[in-house]
Order: C-alpha cells, then sequence, then structure tokens
C-alpha cells in the first residue's frame, strides 16, 4: 500500500476531514489531497507529524515490516556425489548452506562445486570459497553482505 492510501485510510479511521489533517500538519488541504491521490508525497520532514497524529509508526506509515528472522544457514559434509541432491532440497527450500569438504574426496567436490555452480534455477551462481574446503552457497534472491 502507497503511503497516500495508508494516510487516507488513517484518517478516515480517525474521523477527521483533509481539512483538518491540513490544518494539523500547517499545509494546505489540496497538499493532502495530492497525497491521498498518489499524486505527490508529503515532505520527509512531515512524516514523523503524520505518525504522531495517527498514533503510528513511520514504519506503518510507509508499510514496512522488519524480517522476522535472519537467514537460515545449515553447515553440510558431504560423503558422495550422491548429497548434492540434499544441498539442493536445503537451497530450493532457501537455506544458506555452507559446505564443508574436508573429509570429501577430491574428485567428489569438484564434481558438487561445478554442478552448483551451473544450476541457475536454484542458486543464481552464488557458489563463494571461504577456504581451501569450505564454501558458502546462497539461494535464489539471497545475498550474504560482505564484511566491511
Amino acid at each position: 500500500m502507497k503511503i497516500g492510501e495508508k494516510i487516507k485510510e488513517l484518517r478516515k479511521k480517525r474521523g477527521v476531514t483533509q481539512e483538518q489533517l491540513a490544518e494539523n500538519l500547517g499545509v494546505s488541504f489540496q497538499a493532502v489531497s495530492k497525497w491521498e491521490n498518489n499524486i505527490a508525497y508529503p515532505d520527509i520532514a512531515l512524516v514523523p507529524a503524520l505518525a504522531s497524529f495517527f498514533e503510528v509508526t513511520t514504519d506503518y506509515l510507509f508499510d514496512y515490516t522488519v524480517p522476522k528472522s535472519r537467514p537460515e544457514v545449515k553447515v553440510f559434509k558431504p560423503e558422495t556425489y550422491d548429497d548434492l541432491n540434499k544441498i539442493l532440497e536445503l537451497l530450493q527450500k532457501s537455506v544458506t548452506v555452507i559446505i564443508n569438504f574436508d573429509e570429501t574426496d577430491e574428485e567428489i567436490k569438484e564434481q558438487i562445486i561445478n554442478q552448483l555452480a551451473a544450476d541457475t534455477e536454484v542458486i543464481d551462481g552464488q557458489v563463494n570459497q571461504l577456504s581451501h574446503n569450505s564454501y558458502i552457497v546462497t539461494p535464489k534472491n539471497t545475498r550474504i553482505a560482505a564484511k566491511s
């Protein structure tokens, strides 16, 4: 929902006119009308006053909700090439996978890495080496923020 629609909804719930809201904020009723019709946006300096007037948060005005949790991450130690299917299942469930190849045959390791890098349906090519034998694989539409 756009901020203008949110303002209109809140104003009507509160039972005030555009003129009353405008007077409270020190703007014209035409400005309020433009906001509510998504022709213009309120000045950013007015957003806290709008939130206060309607007794809501600024996040609510912008229809923003904080994500409830961080992305799920699993550590996986493949033993055979068949373990690739288990890794793909995790990725399809939007789980980020850290693969530890410490006890994996080098040939199997290469096959799994090559297959994952080629599987753009699931992972968007996000296979990143963490160390000699550890890789992080992120599912599609997930990005790991770089450390600064």
